[in-house]
């Protein structure tokens, strides 16, 4: 199996267990961020990953860190500041069974990675690079790094990721938030997205979007749906899946968990990243399995299951 590089945000998700009562509301404390968990899910199903990002030098990098490490994902990429504190996200469930996000210690240290700090020998010898669009927000460096990243990784014929990932609250409004969106994707060979992230790239519907994306050079267009399951589009099928029967508990990760598990699933096979039908479909059902036990469990990258819990189950 080859080498994952994910550069991006690491974060802690403090999650609501209760609702406000006399001016007080229970959260516990995870280790999470969308890049930090593709990786912890994609080094679960085996691969060999490594973590690249900034974050503050305080006790929540210490925990984030220390979990990536427990979970397989090698950190040496990761970078430490001192002037800027690791982001913390507050994490409430809401009652069509997605999340609302609220955001402290901004602009935090995942948005202020200069180049000069990333380490281009992680980059040589990676063969997947896998970015989102967090730290793409509000002009900092972290969005130019990751740019030149990208242009470096398509010059040395890297597979790249790239997930959407919308966060309203990192945006002056929603006319940056697409143009900054959209500064990746001429990079990217691999697109992950929800509904309404794929929907607001050209304002149109998902098969059209889908549609405009594989013409453009895009060979997968992965769209995770929640509780009615996830649709990947190739350049000449359209595979649709439901999410199966699991009850959840806690879908926070739920999308970086089948994103990851399916990129590791596709590197792992006889023929690594080939993107035909019959390989998609078998990695999808993987990463199908992995994110219906992830929702059965709190957090993020803890939620996620180790391949050999997904062969046990069948």
């Amino acid at each position: 199996m080859g080498k994952i590089l994910g550069l991006g945000e690491a974060v802690v998700d403090f999650i609501r267990l209760s609702e406000p009562e006399g001016g007080v509301a229970e959260y516990k404390l995870y280790s999470g961020g969308s890049v930090a968990n593709f990786c912890v899910a994609a080094a679960k199903m085996g691969a060999d990953v490594t973590f690249a990002g900034k974050l503050g030098e305080d006790d929540f990098s210490s925990l984030i860190l220390s979990a990536l490490e427990e979970y397989g994902v090698n950190t040496k990429g990761a970078v430490l500041s001192k002037k800027y504190g690791t982001l913390l996200s507050f994490v409430k469930a809401i009652p069509d069974g997605n999340r609302s996000y609220s955001f402290l210690n901004g602009p935090g240290a995942d948005k202020m990675l200069e180049n000069q700090e990333f380490d281009r020998s992680l980059l040589v010898k990676a063969d997947v690079l896998h970015v989102s669009s967090i730290i793409m927000a509000g002009g900092k460096p972290s969005s130019s790094t990751q740019l030149a990243v990208l242009r470096e990784a398509k010059n040395l014929g890297k597979t790249v990721t790239y997930d959407l990932n919308y966060r309203p609250a990192f945006f002056e409004n929603e006319e940056e938030a697409h143009r900054s969106i959209l500064l990746s994707v001429p990079y990217a060979d691999i697109i992950k997205g929800t509904e309404e992230e794929i929907r607001m790239l050209y304002d149109l519907d998902m098969d059209a979007t889908a549609e405009r994306l594989l013409s453009a050079g895009i060979s997968l267009v992965v769209v995770t749906r929640g509780a009615k399951g996830s649709i990947l589009y190739g350049r000449d099928y359209k595979i649709e899946l439901d999410a199966g029967d699991a009850k959840p508990l806690d879908t926070t990760a739920a999308g970086d968990c089948f994103f990851g598990s399916l990129i590791a699933s596709l590197m792992a096979q006889e023929k690594p990243m080939s993107l035909d039908r019959k390989s998609v479909e078998r990695a999808a059902h993987i990463a199908r399995a992995a994110a219906a036990i992830s929702i059965t469990r709190s957090g993020g990258m803890q939620s996620m299951p180790y391949l050999r819990e997904i062969e046990q189950n069948g």
